[in-house]
């Protein structure tokens, strides 16, 4: 099992940090971490450890995220990647400008709008710009990955010195892999209903909270259907290119048993990421056909029949 931190008598530390969800500060070492409760009664807390994990095996630049116990209760332990260092985070809510046009009050939340106030952001340089606009290509394609319904405009963002402006590792990875399944698991595990269960969790849902703009109106897009389509941008058809060639679906597969195979969670739910985790690789990203990957994940899964 992996090894779960109590801190339920470390006090806080004063800091405090935004979200929906509760959190508090607290120092072990002299490296400040954010304490993070779950929502409700879902799998918010085990799901931000697995997916943050699994994207940093990847070799993703992510937040670092540990187990703990506070007070009887399952939470996330996560470093402060501004601990120790000159650095403030800056969400992209957060982000000003000066002029009529680039006003984030006035904008959508479209790619072309956040494209456009990357662009004209004052305080990055071109290599900075390019570099965000990469980055941001690639969240969107981690968050393809582990099915994110919730990265909102404060739930990614720059790290800044005061003077310049850079992409800020992942953060908030919490409501991807599903976080409500467990109210719904036992179709997951009836053999008759799996596949239905697993095919509706890559290609309906969730949507990205991102827009596409038509000329009629916006509309929240679905994460199939933008792969559909590289030529919409040339930088995120370079980072699909990019993952195609670097990341195959078996060192998906394998990425996330590793990450599981001391998760603190019955097997049902240790299986059902692992699956549905590789299932979205391979179907959205690499663009495999859902009979054939199917096939292969449930016969590589015959440890956790």
């Amino acid at each position: 099992m992996i090894p779960v931190i109590e801190i339920s008598t470390i006090p806080p530390n004063g800091k405090t940090y935004n979200g929906n969800t509760r959190k508090f500060g607290i120092t072990i070492d002299n490296v400040d971490y954010i304490v993070k409760f779950p929502k409700d009664n879902d799998l918010s807390v085990y799901c931000e450890y697995t997916a943050s994990n699994f994207l940093r095996n990847l070799g993703i630049s992510c937040h670092e995220v540990f187990l703990g116990h506070y007070k009887g209760v399952a939470v996330d332990i996560i470093k402060d990647f501004t601990s120790n260092t000159q650095l403030s985070l800056h969400s992209y809510k957060d982000t000003k400008q000066s002029s009529e046009d680039t006003e984030i009050g006035d904008k959508e939340y479209t790619y072309d709008d956040v494209l456009y106030l990357m662009d004209k952001h004052l305080k990055m340089t071109e290599e900075s710009k390019q570099e965000a606009k990469e980055k941001f290509w690639e969240m969107f394609i981690c968050d393809a990955i582990i099915g994110n319904r919730d990265r909102h405009w404060g739930n990614w963002g720059y790290l800044s010195n005061g003077k310049t402006y850079r992409f800020a590792p992942l953060y908030d990875n919490g409501a991807g892999l599903y976080p409500g399944v467990n109210l719904v698991i036992h179709q997951y595990m009836n053999v008759i209903t799996r596949k239905n269960f697993l095919y509706d969790r890559v290609f309906v849902f969730p949507a990205s909270l991102f827009k596409i703009r038509k000329p009629d109106r916006s509309y929240r897009s679905n994460y199939a259907e933008m792969f559909k389509d590289l030529e919409i941008n040339k930088v995120f058809r370079g980072q699909v290119e990019k993952f195609k060639k670097n990341i195959s679906y078996q060192t998906v597969f394998h990425a996330m048993k590793e990450v599981c195979a001391a998760l603190p969670l019955n097997v049902e739910y240790r299986r059902f990421y692992i699956e549905i985790v590789t299932l979205r690789y391979m179907c959205i990203v690499l663009r495999l056909d859902f009979e054939p990957s199917y096939q292969f994940v449930e016969g590589a899964l015959t440890d956790y029949a």
